[in-house]
């Protein structure tokens, strides 16, 4: 990583080869239809990992933003953890809410409030 780019972040670019951004936006535009089909109704969860977190605390641009597009651009329903997210944990360390790259228990409970304060605002919970 001499870049200081994420081993991943390269896949976001949409001139990459693989066509990841295209790639994934399709499996979830895929994921919301198939909810639709079965009389349900899909929602995308995004999670900045640690190095998502300490990239935005340093340019204040997530990596994923390519695919955040692509997804507007479907009109596939998501949530975005990631702005709530450093918004709480301010200019703390991100490795502080992290452990073995999985969220800790204070940023689960960041989470479950983020997630539940959507679904109460969206009518799907009380």
């Amino acid at each position: 990583m001499l870049t200081g780019a994420s081993d991943y972040e390269q896949f976001y670019a949409l001139d990459h080869p693989f066509n990841g951004v295209e790639i994934v936006s399709g499996i979830m535009d895929r994921f919301i239809n198939e909810a639709q089909n079965r009389g349900k109704q899909g929602l995308i969860v995004l999670f900045p990992s640690q190095e998502d977190v300490k990239k935005f605390q340093e340019t204040g641009r997530w990596v994923y933003t390519p695919l955040r597009e692509a997804m507007d651009r479907k009109s596939i329903p998501y949530i975005d953890f990631g702005p709530y997210f450093a918004e709480a944990i301010g200019d703390d360390n991100p490795d502080d809410f992290y452990r073995n790259y999985h969220f800790n228990e204070e940023s689960e409970t960041l989470f479950a409030e983020y997630l539940y304060d959507h679904l109460r605002n969206e009518g799907f919970a009380k």
